[in-house]
């Protein structure tokens, strides 16, 4: 009977553990899916203020991805 009492308490134990787990993600994906967000509309603001230099950019990283992967 003293087994069934401690693995019990391991499974409430693992269960506090994982539930801390799941908040900690839950919080961290929230930081990430807002950070994107701020990094896309400043992205954005700048290929609408620089629309020629943004394709230049677009292009050269183009070549450059294209030269890695032909290898």
């Amino acid at each position: 009977m003293e087994t069934e009492g401690t693995v019990k308490k391991v499974a409430q134990v693992a269960h506090q553990y994982v539930d801390k787990l799941e908040q900690t993600l839950g919080s961290s994906g929230t930081k990430v899916m807002s950070m994107q967000q701020e990094y896309g509309d400043a992205a954005r603001d700048q290929v609408k203020a620089n629309p020629l230099a943004a394709v230049g950019i677009a292009f050269a990283v183009g070549i450059v991805f294209s030269k890695l992967f032909m290898r």
